[in-house]
């Protein structure tokens, strides 16, 4: 018999330096597996709460515009309300000026008629003091009658002075 060749020593040399590698790097899998896991686990737990807090902020968002498009529909509606009554108050006021226009016309007319008619008073007193007076009548009634109309224009124009 001869003794094994170096070829067959360094064969079974190298196949066991395969196994022995293979073994190694089933280990070194497997002790990666064991090391990675609670990481990935610790990832996915962190992405899957990054994911929860983007959600909720995003609903959040949504609700919050939400909001303020129900405050903006409100405003709207307030500012058109606000827009009516403005409006309803500028023709009350436009028709209230109008009216006061009129009335002042009114009363500027009322005046010159109160003028005119204390004008005329005046011109009917001194006609009946001094002419109606001294008309010829019987035992002086002329007189009287004057001077009884001339006490009653007075005592009217007293009271009016008490009234104004």
């Amino acid at each position: 018999m001869s003794s094994p060749g170096p070829d067959l020593c360094q064969e079974s040399v190298l196949d066991r330096l395969d196994g022995m590698l293979a073994n190694l790097q089933q280990h070194i899998e497997q002790r990666a597996q064991e090391l990675a896991r609670p990481l990935i686990a610790k990832a996915h737990a962190d992405a899957f709460d990054e994911v929860k807090s983007a959600q909720d902020a995003q609903q959040r968002a949504e609700d919050l515009a939400a909001e303020l498009r129900r405050q903006i529909r409100v405003l709207d509606r307030q500012r058109d309300e606000q827009r009516q009554r403005a409006e309803k108050a500028e023709r009350q006021l436009q028709s209230g000026e109008a009216g006061i226009a009129h009335l002042e016309n009114r009363v500027a007319y009322l005046e010159r008629r109160a003028e005119n008619a204390e004008r005329r008073l005046a011109e009917v007193r001194r006609y009946i003091d001094e002419d109606f007076r001294f008309w010829c009548s019987p035992n002086g009634v002329a007189g009287r009658y004057a001077k009884d109309l001339v006490d009653f224009i007075d005592r009217l124009d007293g009271q009016e002075a008490d009234r104004g």
